[in-house]
């Protein structure tokens, strides 16, 4: 899936976020929700990395750890620590060329581990979801990394529900696919899967109420979403088209799925 950078922004969960003409970036207070936010990009036809016999070498992105630098091997960014701050930015360009814009560079960007922070007085900023504690030697805000528990809910719940379509269980998948659109919207890339669970427990029980849910979800699908030319998507259209009698309709759809098998788009 091919996106233009702005749309791609527009998906990010929160953080702190900057862009130039070739590169964004995108903030993150831990390593879960750096995880999640990976694994979402992966799910959208992004490569993280390519193993070499060096190890990795990142490929479409690169995590960059604020203590240790890029997580694996990258021919694309430099990376340095200036004042105690780990910065990265285009391999070729000069430091500070990515900087970020003037309301973020004059934030304290210094954060303290959840470890590190039993000891010290904090509190939280509910409007940010960020934990802060004072600096007692500077006086400074440090803010303290805490995974965003929505963001890591959603993403077991739908890593779960992906393995039990694989396994053939759709009551079960479609039981988490639900518990994660309570908490936000079903992002593009996990729609199919989640239509296709619903689809299969429609097949074993015929509920008219879940069969008018999945023809909805298939004409998301097929018409302004990710499936729109998936042999797939269609076939599981057609069917439940056919079982709520609309014999044309399903006709057309087993047309378009036979045509894009044809062509290799399953």
């Amino acid at each position: 899936m091919n996106l233009a950078p702005a749309e791609l922004m527009l998906r990010f969960p929160g953080g702190s976020l900057w862009d130039d003409e070739n590169l964004i970036r995108f903030g993150f207070m831990t390593p879960q929700d750096t995880g999640v936010w990976v694994r979402q990009l992966e799910d959208l036809g992004f490569v993280f990395y390519d193993k070499v016999d060096s190890g990795f070498r990142s490929r479409d992105l690169v995590v960059v750890d604020q203590r240790h630098g890029p997580t694996c091997e990258c021919s694309w960014i430099e990376s340095e620590i200036r004042d105690g701050i780990r910065w990265a930015w285009e391999a070729g360009k000069p430091p500070g060329s990515f900087d970020p814009p003037v309301d973020l560079s004059k934030r304290n960007m210094r954060y303290v581990p959840l470890s590190d922070s039993n000891d010290l007085p904090w509190s939280s900023e509910f409007a940010t979801r960020l934990d802060i504690t004072i600096d007692q030697d500077s006086g400074q805000t440090r803010y303290v990394g805490r995974p965003y528990i929505g963001q890591q809910l959603y993403d077991a719940h739908i890593r779960t529900a992906i393995d039990e379509v694989n396994l053939d269980n759709p009551r079960e998948a479609f039981r988490l696919f639900q518990e994660a659109e309570m908490i936000k919207s079903l992002d593009s890339p996990h729609r199919i899967p989640a239509a296709i669970a619903l689809t299969r427990v429609v097949l074993e029980n015929k509920d008219i109420d879940l069969i008018q849910k999945a023809l909805l979800r298939w004409k998301e699908i097929t018409e302004i979403g990710p499936g729109e030319e998936s042999a797939t998507c269609w076939t599981y259209r057609a069917a439940v088209e056919q079982m709520l009698g609309l014999k044309e309709d399903s006709q057309n759809s087993r047309n378009l799925a036979s045509a894009f098998k044809a062509e290799g788009r399953y």
